[in-house]
């Protein structure tokens, strides 16, 4: 019995090292998390509208620089529209419900109350709903920051690296 046992566990040595040699550094499983750089290039909507983003694991949640934005009632529910610019400067006025409204402490004193919609954001090959609040962004260079709410369990950040994942995913938002 104990011969058995010993081939057994030779056999699963080989197979671990096999799978261990024909992964190599750059695999990865389906329940591992991707690797963004500090900055990344992605996409919003389906009117694929390109930008670049921060990876922000200081900040809390996620933040986009809006333009224009007012609220809306549409059958008794509040709405935000909202002016986003992509990377090419160009403007794309955008309609989503009212998620909430969050409070942010602002550096000074006192708080400023932000109005909170889902956004879905292509990062990579795939797309993630992320709740962003609307801000004014414009003195920083990047407009939209992605915080640890939205990074959490599906990102690892590599603070020294710069766009690892190219948008590639067809965003399908009847919303939009």
């Amino acid at each position: 019995m104990s011969g058995n046992f010993s081939d057994c566990i030779k056999a699963v040595r080989g197979v671990c090292i096999g799978l261990l040699l024909t992964a190599g550094p750059g695999y990865a499983t389906a329940d591992e998390k991707k690797t963004v750089g500090w900055i990344e290039s992605v996409s919003i909507t389906t009117r694929d509208l390109r930008m670049d983003a921060k990876v922000d694991t200081g900040a809390d949640f996620s933040s986009v620089h809006a333009d224009q934005i007012r609220y809306l009632t549409r059958d008794s529910v509040r709405w935000v529209e909202f002016t986003l610019r992509d990377s090419n400067n160009s403007e794309h006025t955008l309609q989503r419900p009212l998620k909430r409204m969050s409070r942010i402490k602002k550096k000074t004193e006192g708080y400023q109350e932000r109005p909170v919609v889902v956004l879905q954001i292509c990062v990579g090959d795939a797309r993630y709903p992320a709740q962003v609040n609307l801000a004014q962004r414009a003195h920083f260079k990047y407009p939209l920051l992605l915080g640890r709410s939205f990074l959490s369990s599906r990102f690892v950040v590599d603070p020294g690296a710069k766009y690892l994942l190219e948008p590639t995913c067809h965003l399908n938002d009847p919303e939009n």
